[in-house]
């Protein structure tokens, strides 16, 4: 089956943007990803709970968890944009095939 070459093109504009995972395997990762950024401040939060935390460098912990914060924004706000572009990309794809398929319109001068 031969594929259009717009689709083709549209294709490998979609397949370059990060998306959400669509296997199990790979929403897991991804949570994982997460997770373990998240050590450093779940480990000093225990600590400085159980009063424990005299080595602690704060200025590390507050970073880091800063980073996570931040980091989990832009990438929540990443994947909607990228979702919006696929559809947007989607779209286009239909109107230009429907273009090329149009017969010409006729002028004056064709008459």
């Amino acid at each position: 089956m031969r594929v259009h070459p717009v689709h083709q093109e549209a294709q490998i504009k979609k397949d370059s943007l990060p998306r959400p995972p669509q296997t199990l395997q790979g929403r897991l990762l991804e949570i994982g990803f997460f997770v373990v950024t998240a050590v450093l401040f779940a480990i000093a939060l225990r600590l400085w709970w159980t009063k424990q935390d005299t080595g602690i460098e704060w200025v590390r912990v507050r970073a880091s968890a800063g980073s996570l914060v931040i980091l989990s924004i832009f990438w929540i706000r990443i994947r909607a944009l990228n979702a919006e572009t696929v559809k947007a990309l989607d779209q286009k794809v239909k109107e230009r095939i429907k273009a090329l398929e149009k017969p010409p319109e006729k002028t004056d001068h064709d008459a």
